[in-house]
């Protein structure tokens, strides 16, 4: 009996069916996804259950302890769970691990994870440690890459990505951290290799194909990208997160009856996950539907639901923007200081998840005469966005105007031009419409002939890509949304720790 309930838990244990960044996590408690997709969420939430009869049946089995620990963990990545619900039990888990196995570099390799899924000190030394106890573990060569590339370090992320999968040629979740850190490399054609080898290894496996989308929207080929979102869609008929996605490519499109169906067919699935949410409402203020809009914002912050994909971005701004259509910037700076403390320290720290929502504060700020605190908090950011990599590759690639908005609100008029013609150079596009033409940020240079010339050639770059989109559309290469059957609804569950 042991051995059957290890034989399930070290499936996802060794190589996770969830990973941190793919488009596949579930993120609020409250009311969970379906965890029946590809990814195959039900066994990974069995899995953890296996894990502790493991332990019951046999107390000093390591290997037991450690796979509890790491799918605790990465219920924490999904969202599911939190550090104060689960932190205790894995972090007894593993000290157990190691006082039934000193020097396991399986259990450092463990606590590595851990330590860094929840942004506490020490995961670079323990996954060091791990390696020095067992230098070919494509596991730990794997885990620490992928830790390194989603912490935005993907230059140290490579080459111990590239030996993993040396070792493992198969794995696709190598292949698919490979993927991500050449993404973040701006190397998008190798990138677009990696993920054709999760194609050729798994041609079911929505990671071969959705993530291809965001190499593309990362070059500002939206209608690309809408096709490798929509064929990673089919593979996954049920990842609302690729509904979102769909609305949104649409939205930037200028497609809005597209982006609208979209929007309908995730009404029919779920009510309060944050980013099918933020694309929503984004969809709705895009429309002309404000009042909406900030309906989803109010409910987002009322439920305090997490951070995922630049969510909380689109529901701060568009309180933001409610507080300044009701002429009353104050109010807005309080909503700031309720959901994002930090940023009023005397040190704000700058994140890929509050640099947006920084900017948009700086502006309140200015408005109500508190200059000081407007330039420390732009000064950060300036800080934080002139770091290598800081946003680079598709799951940074909405904070790319962050730094021409500050510059903006500076008063730098032509430092702020001279930086949104590099980004629209090099191919920015994404959200163009919500951060540029309707982004109170710019303001200051709206009216003027540089403003105005870029903001046509995207408008005109747009139509083009359009056309194309709903050509292949027409060419059933780009399908509707999927329809929502019965069977379909039961399947969602609310399997939860």
């Amino acid at each position: 009996v042991l051995v059957i309930l290890m034989v399930v838990a070290e499936r996802f244990w060794m190589y996770p069916a969830v990973e941190p960044d793919t488009e596949n996590r579930v993120e609020v408690k409250k009311e969970p996804a379906d965890p029946a997709r590809r990814g195959n969420f039900r066994s990974f939430y069995r899995s953890i259950e296996y894990a502790r009869k493991a332990i019951r049946l046999d107390p000093e089995y390591a290997d037991a302890h450690l796979a509890l620990a790491f799918l605790l963990t990465q219920s924490i990545n999904t969202g599911a769970i939190t550090d104060d619900e689960a932190g205790q039990e894995i972090t007894t888990a593993i000290d157990t691990a190691m006082s039934l196995e000193p020097d396991y570099d399986e259990a450092w390799s463990v606590l590595g994870q851990y330590l860094a899924s929840v942004g506490k000190p020490g995961a670079d030394e323990s996954f060091e440690k791990a390696m020095l106890l067992n230098p070919g573990n494509a596991r730990t060569l794997y885990a620490y890459g992928f830790m390194l590339q989603s912490t935005g370090r993907p230059q140290e992320a490579l080459p111990l990505l590239l030996e993993s999968i040396e070792l493992d040629p198969l794995s696709r979740n190598v292949l698919f951290a490979l993927g991500r850190t050449h993404d973040a490399l701006e190397e998008y054609e190798k990138a677009r290799t990696s993920y054709a080898r999760i194609r050729e290894i798994d041609p079911t496996n929505p990671m071969g194909y959705a993530p291809v989308s965001g190499t593309y929207y990362s070059q500002g080929q939206l209608d690309q990208a809408l096709y490798w979102l929509r064929k990673g869609l089919a593979a996954d008929p049920r990842d609302f997160e690729m509904g979102g996605w769909m609305v949104f490519l649409n939205d930037c499109l200028e497609d809005y009856v597209a982006a609208g169906q979209w929007s309908d067919w995730l009404d029919d699935l779920l009510t309060n996950q944050p980013m099918p949410m933020a694309m929503q409402a984004r969809h709705h203020y895009l429309t002309g539907k404000f009042e909406v809009a900030v309906q989803y914002s109010n409910l987002a912050l009322r439920l305090g639901l997490p951070d995922r994909r630049g969510s909380d971005g689109v529901f701060m701004r568009i309180k933001r923007d409610e507080a300044l259509a009701n002429g009353d910037p104050e109010a807005g700076i309080g909503v700031f200081r309720a959901q994002h403390p930090g940023l009023f320290d005397t040190k704000p720290q700058i994140t890929p998840d509050n640099i947006l929502q920084a900017v948009d504060l700086a502006l309140l700020l200015k408005m109500t005469g508190r200059t000081g605190e407007m330039r420390r908090t732009l000064e950060a950011v300036l800080r934080f966005y002139d770091q290598p990599w800081s946003t680079t590759g598709s799951l940074r690639s909405w904070l790319v105007p962050a730094k021409a908005q500050a510059l903006a609100i500076l008063d730098d008029d032509q430092g702020a031009l001279a930086e949104l013609k590099r980004i629209v150079d090099k191919g920015w596009r994404l959200s163009w419409r919500w951060e540029m033409d309707l982004n109170s940020n710019f303001n200051g240079i709206r009216e003027t002939a540089g403003f105005k010339s870029m903001l046509a050639e995207l408008e005109a770059d747009m139509a083009v890509q359009r056309a194309s989109a709903q050509a292949m559309a027409d060419r059933g290469e780009i399908a509707p949304p999927p329809e929502i059957r019965l069977k379909q609804l039961r399947g969602r569950s609310n399997e939860f720790f």
